[in-house]
C-alpha cells in the first residue's frame, strides 16, 4: 500500500508539472494571438467632428 501510494504522488506530480507547462504554453499563444491581431486592426483613422461623419 505504502508503495501504491509513492506511485501516485508521483503521478499526480507529474500531472501537475504537465499541466503546468500546458497553462504557460496557452498563455504564451494568447499572447502571440494578441500581438497579431493588433497587427490586423486598421490604422485609427483621423478623428473628424461629428458632424463631418458623411465624408
Amino acid at each position: 500500500m505504502s508503495d501504491q501510494l509513492s506511485r501516485k504522488d508521483d503521478q499526480i506530480t507529474q500531472l501537475n508539472e504537465t499541466t503546468q507547462k500546458q497553462a504557460v504554453h496557452i498563455q504564451s499563444l494568447i499572447q502571440e494571438n494578441s500581438k497579431l491581431n493588433m497587427k490586423l486592426l486598421p490604422e485609427v483613422a483621423e478623428k473628424k467632428p461629428w458632424w463631418m461623419f458623411w465624408k
